[in-house]
C-alpha cells in the first residue's frame, strides 16, 4: 500500500498506489536510484495506466494524457543530456 495518497486519487487496488506513486519522476519506486533512460520511466507510467484501463477505473483519454505527460516531462532524463524532445 502507498502512504499518502490523496483523497479521491485514483489508485491500483491490488497495491492502493497511483501512477505517480507506483513511477515516481525521481526513479523506480522502492529504489534509491534514478531512471536508467526517459523511455524507462515513460514505459512504467503507460504499464501502470494500462493497468488501470483494463480494471475500468480510467478511460482511454485519461490514460493517453497520462502517457503523454510523462512522455513530455524530463523524468528519467540524464543531467545535462536532452529527453530528444528538450
Amino acid at each position: 500500500m502507498c502512504p499518502w495518497t490523496p483523497v479521491s486519487t485514483v489508485v491500483d487496488p491490488a497495491n492502493g498506489c497511483s501512477v505517480a506513486q507506483l513511477c515516481p519522476c525521481p526513479g523506480p519506486r522502492g529504489t534509491s536510484v534514478a531512471w536508467k533512460a526517459h523511455g524507462q520511466y515513460v514505459s512504467c507510467v503507460s504499464k501502470a495506466s494500462e493497468n488501470l484501463l483494463l480494471l475500468g477505473l480510467i478511460t482511454s483519454v485519461q490514460k493517453d494524457a497520462l502517457c503523454s505527460a510523462a512522455g513530455q516531462s524530463t523524468c528519467g532524463c540524464n543531467a545535462g543530456k536532452s529527453c530528444g524532445n528538450k
